[in-house]
């Protein structure tokens, strides 16, 4: 299972309904697939299956994050069974780049690129 975020103690999905409840019209809760923290530096990652297209309130939530200095996003393209990655997207300060096509490998470098630059601040 390597590669997999471990929560021994979590049960499945979180409910959120009490906060959802508190909230007006359509505002909800979110989550964020995956986030790294490097001196003071945050990659946040978002995974979706293939192309799927991200939800209104998703796509607002990280469009808004990207918008935040020291702030990088990307949305990850790939097969979330097996962890194939075949694209990725930038976005930066709320717009979203284009397709990069890549395998597994040159996402794996682009992210040590981020991490090598951020361990430089």
């Amino acid at each position: 299972m390597s590669g997999y975020i471990r929560n021994d103690n979590h049960t499945g999905l979180t409910n959120w309904q009490v906060v959802i409840d508190a909230l007006p019209g359509k505002v909800g809760v979110s989550d964020i697939d995956g986030i790294i923290e490097r001196k003071g530096h945050f990659l946040v990652m978002e995974s979706k299956n293939e192309l799927e297209k991200l939800p209104q309130g998703q796509a607002i939530l990280l469009e808004q994050l990207s918008r935040i200095e020291k702030f990088t996003v990307l949305l990850v393209h790939m097969n979330t069974r097996d962890g194939h990655i075949f694209a990725y997207q930038k976005c930066v300060m709320g717009e979203w780049s284009q397709l990069y096509y890549v395998d597994n490998l040159t996402f794996s470098e682009k992210i040590s690129q981020w991490f090598r630059v951020v361990d430089r601040c």
